[in-house]
């Protein structure tokens, strides 16, 4: 089987809206929606690649763009090595030069319906934003307050995506503690996830405001034959599902579980986990390089560590004490 190395454009409006092309009759995979792009020729750069490409699709100059992520995907007649890249700054006014269809698409838009297998992938790359925020885990129930307090300053300092991580409640309390966590983080367009035993509570998944699940490394084995999680995976296809990994066998057993994303680490040392050794940057860096996952590092890090976690390949910043202590 063959294998092509593609680079796509993330390209947004002044609305915060995605330009897609639809793939003219005649070419393969007609009629899907895709993000524009191409393929690398020579020796070229992604960035250079791109440039090319956007000039011929759509009649604009790419001036800057950066990479977002990289990844494998095989479709029945070719494995894509896909480097997805968001532009900056374009001069011109995309016209469709190709005879295809162009569109501009908000985030609800972009479903997986409309696109195509790998462009679907972008789009919910997309939905990760940069800073995850963990919640400590609250052990008495008078404690609700300063959890809610913890998830506002988190917010208010960047976090897109918080993970709900609480434990050792009462099944109405557990609920009632994620309502109000939800609650807060779409008040402030922040996505939700929580643990993967919120499916077995009593109320029934139907009832979960979250925009995703959360797997430990121990559950990640059985994620494809969970049908609690499967079923509801059915039911909410756009949700994101998210894993906790320490090794390149785990992060290849979150892949086989079609993870959106997963967290990585501890980069440093960690008094939540002391007795668990620090990966390193170095090591951070092989495991993204092997990975077709954004990466979230974890462990000792804070919002102001995010370059030096995007220079190693990771997608983001994941924390815990690194927001309390920002």
């Amino acid at each position: 089987m063959s294998s092509v190395a593609v680079v796509a454009a993330v390209l947004q409006d002044d609305q915060g809206r995605y330009l897609l092309t639809r793939r003219p009759a005649g070419k393969v995979r007609a009629g899907e929606w895709e993000f524009p792009g191409g393929k690398l020729d020579g020796d070229e750069t992604a960035h250079e690649a791109l440039r090319r490409e956007l000039h011929e699709e759509l009649g604009i100059e790419l001036l800057t763009s950066e990479p977002l992520h990289s990844f494998h995907h095989q479709y029945p007649d070719v494995n894509v090595r896909l480097q997805v890249r968001r532009v900056l700054r374009w001069r011109g006014q995309p016209q469709p030069r190709e005879q295809q269809q162009l569109g501009w698409f908000d985030h609800a838009g972009l479903a997986p319906t409309l696109l195509s297998a790998a462009d679907g992938r972008i789009a919910r790359l997309l939905r990760l934003p940069p800073l995850l925020y963990i919640t400590p885990s609250m052990s008495a129930t008078d404690q609700r307050q300063d959890l809610l307090a913890a998830v506002r300053k988190a917010l208010l300092l960047g976090a897109g995506l918080v993970y709900f991580r609480q434990t050792g409640l009462a099944a109405g309390q557990l609920m009632d503690w994620l309502e109000q966590v939800a609650a807060l983080c779409h008040a402030h367009a922040a996505g939700v996830l929580c643990n993967r035993e919120f499916l077995d509570l009593p109320t029934g998944s139907t009832a979960l405001p979250v925009d995703g699940i959360h797997l430990r490394a121990a559950e990640l084995p059985a994620a494809g034959t969970d049908r609690r999680l499967l079923d509801w995976r059915l039911q909410h296809p756009q949700a994101l599902l998210g894993a906790s990994c320490h090794s390149a066998e785990e992060l290849l057993l979150a892949s086989q579980a079609d993870c959106s994303h997963a967290l990585i680490g501890p980069v440093r040392p960690t008094a939540s986990h002391p007795q668990r050794p620090a990966l390193g940057w170095q090591t951070v860096c092989s495991l993204a390089a092997q990975a077709d996952l954004p990466l979230y590092a974890l462990g000792g890090l804070q919002p102001a560590d995010l370059d030096q976690a995007r220079a190693n390949g990771a997608y983001g910043i994941a924390a815990i004490r690194g927001f309390a202590s920002a």
